[in-house]
């Protein structure tokens, strides 16, 4: 009898040994599907969207300050004829982060951020919000120096109400100071004069007519974008230097990025893969 509760205990050992091991094993079979889940849609696509998104501004391949024509105002008293919204050009900095995390999976991101990868996206974290603050500081000082342009020149700023009046485009001259001052490439000004009308005369960056007047008003106007080219150079130079410093910190993010998507093990527990779980 006893030798027959030793069988009985025996297969009873062996079958729950057994059954531990299948299940142990669908766990870490689970957790290498959940590895991959999230090294497929979220790791790699953020990668992507970065390298797309956010390394020419980091990584000072493409400047952050652009003009772009959008709307301005709404006229709340416009006719039924007159269209309401008012449009011209704008200043904006560059800040396409939405772009990169959009797309993936919010709740594979939020495991990731939350469970797995912590530290690394609490690193990517910190860089996004300096570069965010880096972007407003460059956005103000650029404006500050679009503000100068028509004060120095005495021209009106673009559009002025006079379609045939003289005018400045202040915002698109001022990105262009921020593309010399911060060494991206730029095109030449010109002045070009109309020979048969000599009141007429214009101020040229191609493809854009960035400024008309006197003669006398675009030499006045030349001449105040050299002395704001001079003089803004000393005041942009922390912001070149902090330009430096992120594209440091961004560079050794991405490796660690490179890194965890190689990585064959994540740490940390989260409920997509519950530890022997039960049916």
């Amino acid at each position: 009898m006893s030798t027959f509760f030793v069988w009985i205990g025996g297969v009873a050992t062996t079958t729950a040994g057994a059954w531990i091991s299948s299940r142990f094993h669908n766990y870490q079979q689970e957790w290498k599907d959940h590895r991959d889940e999230l090294r497929e849609k979220v790791l790699q696509p953020m990668r992507m969207g970065l390298v797309k998104y956010i390394s020419p501004f980091l990584c000072g391949q493409a400047p952050i300050l652009v003009t772009e024509h959008a709307a301005t105002g709404f006229d709340f008293d416009a006719s039924v004829t007159d269209a309401p919204e008012k449009y011209g050009p704008v200043l904006v900095a560059k800040f396409p982060t939405a772009f990169v995390f959009g797309p993936i999976d919010s709740a594979l991101l939020h495991d990731a951020r939350t469970n797995h990868l912590r530290k690394l996206f609490a690193k990517f974290d910190q860089i996004d919000r300096d570069w965010m603050t880096y972007c407003a500081d460059c956005h103000i000082w650029a404006m500050k120096v679009a503000r100068k342009i028509p004060e120095g020149s005495g021209l009106p700023p673009f559009p002025n109400s006079d379609p045939r009046g003289p005018y400045v485009m202040h915002y698109q001259l001022a990105v262009f100071l921020y593309n010399r001052l911060f060494h991206f490439p730029t095109v030449v000004l010109r002045k070009e004069e109309n020979d048969s009308q000599s009141a007429h005369c214009w101020l040229k960056g191609d493809p854009y007519t960035l400024a008309a007047g006197t003669p006398e008003q675009i030499d006045t106007l030349i001449a105040d974008l050299n002395k704001l080219q001079r003089s803004e150079n000393e005041a942009v130079t922390p912001l070149r230097d902090r330009a430096g410093t992120l594209q440091s910190r961004y560079t050794t993010f991405m490796e660690e990025l490179e890194y965890a998507i190689a990585t064959r093990r994540f740490h940390g527990g989260c409920e997509f893969v519950k530890f022997l779980s039960f049916p």
